[in-house]
């Protein structure tokens, strides 16, 4: 009961302050959750590992993804078999409403489209979709105004 009950109460108190200082709010509580979570795992976590990780994955992704994602000339069958024409089908269906999504949000400012596009690509070669608030709340901060 109680676990239902918190979030439906948070939920509660954000429609009541109203959507602007609601979901601002949320937004900022979320963000002071996030930077205790960084914090914790810098602190407590194994950081050297994790840095050095990182560094090391993203040489390792960007050598990588060239070879991988030319469907031409591989040994296995799995790419072909596991990018089904259903899967590229959706993608192609998706793209026009995620433009339209990013001239709405972006009306009257000047969007960062190599920033939209490899956060798109990145999404796509992952095989995962990221939740449509990420990037509602990632694309308003990071447009400048139109110059006039």
């Amino acid at each position: 009961m109680g676990i239902r009950l918190v979030p439906f109460m948070v939920a509660l108190a954000s429609v009541v302050a109203g959507l602007d200082a609601g979901v601002k709010r949320l937004s900022e509580i979320n963000m002071a959750l996030a930077a205790i979570l960084l914090l914790f795992v810098i602190l407590v976590g194994p950081t050297l590992a994790i840095l050095t990780g990182f560094f090391k994955n993203l040489a390792a992704y960007a050598y990588y993804l060239p070879e991988l994602s030319n469907p031409f000339g591989r040994a296995d069958d799995n790419f072909r078999q596991g990018w089904t024409a259903f899967y590229w089908a959706w993608w192609i269906s998706w793209s026009p409403f995620v433009g339209m999504f990013i001239a709405r949000v972006s009306r009257g400012r000047r969007p960062p489209i190599p920033g939209i596009v490899s956060v798109d690509a990145t999404e796509m070669s992952s095989g995962q979709r990221r939740p449509r608030s990420t990037i509602a709340r990632i694309a308003p901060k990071t447009m400048t105004p139109l110059a006039t």
